[in-house]
């Protein structure tokens, strides 16, 4: 970025007769006086290319909003708060479905685990009865 003082050593290079004051509408001339003083260069607050820009300052303390204002503002609002809401409940519902399929699977785990349980002791109670009548037939047979 070309500061003042070169805009203005390029200006009267190439002839131009413009003073201090018509290159950026204030006082050069005492700004290079300053800056010379304090061996500093001073920085201008605003440059030249940003005198015409619109800036967006916040509203005074008495400024009156008109009607539609407020609507807009309240529209804006609602507008986040709901998206906010909608989005909380799309991550909560696929939280929920991924605890649900992670449920359904320990249940059906469960449920082999005990079937292959209940298997082995059904086995293991027919087996025991088995034993239990060959005891009762020999023991009915010696009898005898």
């Amino acid at each position: 970025m070309i500061n003042e003082e070169e805009n203005i050593e390029a200006g009267s290079q190439k002839g131009k007769t413009q003073s201090h004051e018509e290159v950026n509408g204030e006082s050069l001339s005492r700004q290079m006086r300053e800056s010379s003083e304090n061996d500093e260069p001073q920085i201008s607050k605003e440059p030249a290319s940003n005198k015409n820009m619109e800036l967006h300052h916040p509203h005074h303390v008495t400024h009156k909003k008109e009607w539609h204002e407020y609507l807009l503002e309240f529209i804006m609002l609602f507008l986040a708060v709901f998206l906010g809401f909608v989005a909380e409940n799309i991550r909560e519902t696929s939280v929920e479905h991924g605890r649900e399929k992670e449920y359904a699977r320990a249940l059906y785990d469960e449920f082999y685990a005990d079937s292959i349980t209940y298997t082995h002791k059904v086995n293991a109670r027919l087996g025991k009865e088995r034993d239990c009548d060959y005891l009762y037939s020999y023991i009915k047979d010696s009898s005898l």
